[in-house]
């Protein structure tokens, strides 16, 4: 626990200027997104894009954060810095994954409180939605950002890794939209109707 403790500690020094950054577009999201949800707010008023895009930005600046935090001990590659050090893989592993629980779960947890209490929903009534959100977030936002970042080296890979997973994923939705031949040449429904 104290060598979990010491690599947290030593995250915490090493990305103090990105945790500020995430910081910011956490606070800023919870006010844009409280600000949407207001009463008599146009649909596709400023306030919601404003929500949108910091919801975007919060995310991606998710992403560094974690690829960051992961490639400071990168398990790929031959120049990893845990090997020489008397690191566990196990305390490694657990001070990354505090890591992002206490700077990306937990202030996203209290920027949905935050919106809860502004928009006057009843917070006590809304936790378990709110901890059903976060495994979600933390599903399909960190599992995937955290599995990218342990294979590949730099953050220019990891880039090109997430762009050819938007592309797989748009040619599989474009696949279920378009019709498709039969061998008879009969016209088929598509593959995801």
């Amino acid at each position: 626990m104290v060598q979990t403790l010491h690599i947290l500690r030593k995250d915490i020094r090493r990305f103090r200027y990105e945790l500020c950054v995430v910081g910011a577009l956490t606070g800023a999201f919870a006010w844009a997104d409280a600000a949407a949800d207001m009463p008599g707010q146009p649909q596709f008023g400023r306030a919601t894009m404003l929500a949108f895009f910091t919801g975007f930005f919060l995310v991606c600046a998710w992403w560094f954060l974690v690829l960051q935090s992961i490639h400071e001990e990168s398990l790929a590659g031959d120049r990893q810095f845990w090997v020489t050090r008397p690191y566990s893989w196990r305390q490694l592993l657990a001070a990354k994954l505090l890591f992002v629980i206490v700077f990306v779960n937990v202030p996203l947890l209290a920027a949905q409180v935050a919106i809860l209490a502004v928009t006057s929903y009843p917070v006590l009534t809304g936790i378990p939605r709110l901890l059903c959100m976060q495994c979600g977030a933390a599903a399909v936002f960190l599992v995937p950002a955290i599995a990218l970042g342990t294979v590949t080296r730099n953050l220019a890979q990891f880039v090109l890794a997430i762009l050819c997973e938007f592309l797989a994923w748009y040619i599989a939705r474009l696949r279920c939209y378009l019709p498709s031949t039969s061998a008879r040449g009969r016209t088929m429904p598509p593959p995801c109707a």
